[in-house]
């Protein structure tokens, strides 16, 4: 386990054996759990007063109801208190099409059942190594950077244009602040994927997905963000214009 906070882990998984095994296993590794079945129970959770301390949720994608796993990342994305939560995604489908709709939906990451236990443990760890909480002792203007529109701070995490903040989620992020602080310098998805942590083969549709993500909620400055053909991604290094 990172550090020495108890991490509170939702998970969200239908099958009644699978969901205990799971909880039980997390609970094993360290985290404190809170198990539900289906994507309006972990809605109605997540909302409550005051707001339960998650600090990961993992997700099934096939669930029972109106929303199935996806309906849920993308609200938990919407609302301003959750939209920064890691989520893991659990899913019985391994097609490139299906992990692309899970990171496409606004998922962290995803792994494919049947899960082995040691690489989903890993999986979480690494997601949480990349979030980090805000350093209280750190005054507004310290370790900010800048490029044109755009702010942020290592500590916070977080992303503004202007004075709005950019919904993306951790790994975006990480992704984000790797390519804007290596300007002009052309990363591979295997060094982007090194940076994340990831300790497994992974499709490179993957990191092609969380950079099409970014591009898009960063609007007109998604361009600074390139594409390099037969290479991989770079943040131009030349300075924004005015308005930008």
């Amino acid at each position: 386990m990172p550090g020495t906070v108890v991490y509170h882990v939702l998970l969200v998984e239908d099958d009644p054996d699978l969901r205990k095994l799971l909880a039980l296993q997390l609970t094993g590794w360290g985290y404190r759990v809170t198990a539900v079945e289906d994507a309006e129970k972990a809605w109605t959770f997540l909302n409550q007063r005051p707001l339960p301390d998650v600090h990961l949720a993992v997700i099934d994608i096939l669930l029972p109801g109106l929303w199935d796993g996806l309906d849920l990342v993308r609200e938990i994305r919407r609302h301003p208190q959750w939209s920064h939560l890691p989520i893991l995604v659990l899913t019985a489908r391994g097609a490139e099409r299906d992990v692309v709709r899970g990171l496409g939906s606004g998922a962290d990451d995803y792994v494919v059942k049947p899960y082995r236990p040691a690489e989903l443990q890993a999986r979480l760890v690494a997601l949480l190594r990349r979030v980090r909480s805000v350093s209280p002792e750190a005054t507004l203007s310290e370790g900010l950077r800048r490029w044109g529109a755009l702010t942020w701070r290592p500590q916070d995490r977080v992303v503004y244009q202007g004075d709005q903040p950019v919904p993306l989620t951790a790994t975006e992020y990480r992704i984000f602040e790797l390519l804007a602080e290596g300007r002009g310098r052309v990363f591979t998805r295997e060094e982007i994927l090194d940076a994340l942590g990831e300790t497994r083969d992974v499709q490179p549709r993957t990191v092609d997905v969380h950079v099409w993500n970014i591009r898009r909620k960063l609007g007109p400055c998604g361009r600074w963000l390139v594409s390099v053909r037969g290479m991989g991604y770079a943040w131009r290094p030349e300075p924004p214009g005015e308005g930008d």
